[in-house]
C-alpha cells in the first residue's frame, strides 16, 4: 500500500468531494489521519448506495453516523473540498516599484 502525507490525503479526498476523482482511485491507499478514515468510510457507504458523493451528501452521511463533529464539522469538509483548488491558483503577482511610475495618458 502506498503511504500518503497529510496533504496528499486532503487533496485526494477533496478531489473526490468535488467530483474530479472517482472513489475507486483511492483503493489500495493507506489513509492515516483518523478524520480522513471516517470521511473515507462514509464516502464508501454513499458509493455502495449509489449516492452521489459531494459536500452535502457527505456531511449528511457523517451526521447520520454521528461522525461529523469527529472529522471537524462542515467547516473541515469545505476546506477539504477547496484544498486542491487553492493549490491550483496562480501565486499572487507582486508589482514592483516601477508600477508606481506609470502615468495615465490623457484620453483623446
Amino acid at each position: 500500500m502506498k503511504e500518503l502525507t497529510l496533504e496528499q490525503e486532503q487533496g485526494l479526498l477533496g478531489s473526490v468531494i468535488r467530483g474530479e476523482r472517482k472513489l475507486e482511485t483511492l483503493a489500495g491507499l493507506k489513509i492515516h489521519d483518523p478524520r480522513h478514515q471516517k470521511i473515507l468510510l462514509c464516502m464508501t457507504m454513499l458509493d455502495s448506495l449509489d449516492e452521489r458523493i459531494d459536500l452535502i451528501t457527505l456531511a449528511a452521511k457523517l451526521h447520520q453516523n454521528e461522525m461529523l463533529e469527529d472529522v471537524g464539522g462542515t467547516y473541515y469538509l469545505a476546506n477539504l473540498s477547496e484544498f486542491c483548488e487553492e493549490k491550483k491558483k496562480p501565486p499572487p503577482v507582486t508589482l514592483g516599484p516601477k508600477t508606481n511610475k506609470i502615468k495615465a495618458k490623457p484620453y483623446m
